[in-house]
């Protein structure tokens, strides 16, 4: 190359430099940096193509909640032309977390619709300001797409709910949830408009702004500034701190967009038109001076772990301690759990999987899913390490959670604890507080009527067992927090 045709090209080069500059100056310049008393404090304008910003957004993965037919994968969040596309899409392949015979959604054996979700928790979060999004949305029939903020103390709905865009089924949702005094059951203050009265196909097919405007007195949902739900601070107080903190909402939130498909409220997928777009322009949070200096008038301390008598059967509680201390699939294990495999048959009568999303405490619960009309599933002491028993008699109650929505012949379904000469006791389920209602029910075992029927506390073989007969297969129950006390 020339000296002439290098300088013609370093030239060239500091013209793209010079250009790029003015245009980031130009966006800069176009996003407002003050509203109304408020200052930009964080924004997302999507202007580089390829994957949302790392520093902004982290993923959802995988079959997350409210039964969605979709699998949250990264691939389908793509930035380009200075927007987000977030697309459903029919996407067939294999379900990793894939059980056979179980009825729960996110266990079938295929994955078929694919979408993106991703969040700024971890990264970013705030408590009160404005918070603006223009989008265009996706809509028909399956179409569940949403722009909201969750609170990151406590567990929901006592850490706070906020939707500031929920649209399925042809109506547009702005909803705000706290907690009541019953644990995982919310308090909702929603609202709906029906896009028939917005202006039909035509608006569906448009952009539009949501706003939230929180602060301590109220969180209010804008759509194209027409108020669609105001909220009261002094309503949104949690009935029980157990859970969560005075009030959510002088607590920190972080933001959520997702396209979600089908599931408890989006509709039938057999009739959604995919792919299918969620486009979104910008997110942008406003705060004023005294949003950024509130503070709680009600601090937040999570509950501290539980140091009293009761003492976790390892692996089904998480009490900072146990009574046998290892599981077998651990290397020197003192205990081991599994199902019975029937005569003649070679699948074990349950398959038993880890759940993070519906528990009692701690970080996972278990689900069983049966593979056999009458079998048994076991917790029992390792007869080959140290004494192969374990010693009850210090104990006066054995204490579980169970669920299940599976409503046949739970009269057959009992629990088993068995001494080393084997002699055995077995309770009927029912007569221990558990009901088939799809709830979470806090059974409890008098270990005095255990001992009545010939069972040597000292030397218990059988820890804890579910057995059953005469059910079909496919039935399934969740199980946590088994513990001594």
């Amino acid at each position: 190359m020339s000296s002439k045709q290098l300088l013609v090209s370093a030239f060239a080069g500091i013209v793209y430099l010079m250009t790029l500059r003015m245009q980031v100056a130009d966006l800069q310049a176009q996003v407002p940096q003050r509203s109304d008393g408020y200052r930009l404090v964080w924004s997302d304008e999507f202007e580089t193509d390829g994957a949302p910003d790392k520093g902004n957004w982290v993923f959802e993965e995988g079959f997350v909640r409210n039964n969605e037919t979709q699998w949250y994968q990264k691939n389908n969040a793509v930035c380009r032309d200075g927007k987000l596309y977030i697309t459903g899409r029919e996407d067939i392949k294999r379900n990793p977390n894939y059980v056979k015979g179980s009825k729960d959604p996110k266990e079938t054996k295929f994955i078929e619709f694919t979408s993106s979700s991703i969040m700024t928790r971890g990264l970013h979060r705030w408590t009160m300001g404005r918070f603006v999004m223009r989008a265009k949305i996706p809509h028909g029939e399956g179409m569940w797409p949403a722009f909201w903020a969750l609170g990151e103390n406590g567990e929901w709905p006592s850490s706070g709910e906020i939707d500031m865009m929920e649209y399925y089924q042809g109506k547009v949702l702005a909803n705000v949830a706290s907690g009541t005094a019953t644990r995982w059951n919310a308090r909702w203050d929603s609202e709906a408009v029906y896009v028939k009265d917005l202006g039909g196909e035509k608006w569906l097919n448009e952009f539009h702004i949501w706003r939230m405007d929180w602060d301590a007195k109220s969180i209010r949902l804008f759509l194209d500034d027409e108020l669609i739900n105001e909220t009261q601070l002094a309503d949104t107080k949690n009935e029980n701190r157990q859970w969560g903190p005075g009030n959510p909402f002088h607590h920190p939130h972080y933001l959520i967009l997702n396209l979600a498909l089908g599931g408890d409220h989006g509709g039938d997928m057999e009739k959604a038109k995919l792919p299918a777009d969620y486009v979104i322009d910008y997110v942008r949070v406003y705060q004023r001076e005294e949003d950024r200096n509130f503070q709680p008038p009600d601090p937040y301390a999570p509950r501290r772990p539980y140091t009293g008598k009761k003492v976790g059967i390892r692996h089904f509680s998480e009490l900072p301690r146990s009574v046998n201390k290892k599981c077998d699939w651990e290397d020197g294990g003192d205990s081991r759990c599994y199902a019975w495999t029937p005569r003649g048959n070679s699948r074990e009568s349950a398959e038993m999987t880890a759940v993070y999303d519906d528990k009692v405490e701690g970080a996972v619960s278990y689900k069983f899913v049966l593979n056999h009309g009458w079998s048994r599933w076991l917790i029992e002491m390792n007869p080959s390490h140290g004494t192969g028993v374990a010693d009850l008699s210090v104990y006066k109650k054995m204490g579980f959670a169970m669920k299940s929505s599976d409503p046949q012949n739970w009269d057959s379904f009992r629990i088993v604890i068995q001494s080393r000469d084997g002699q055995e006791c077995e309770l009927p389920l029912r007569s221990l507080g558990f009901k088939a209602d799809g709830k979470w029910h806090r059974c409890v075992i008098d270990l005095g009527e255990v001992r009545k029927e010939g069972v040597d506390l000292k030397k218990i073989s059988t820890v804890f067992s579910v057995a059953w007969g005469g059910v079909k297969s496919g039935q399934s129950f969740k199980l946590d927090d088994l513990y001594v006390e």
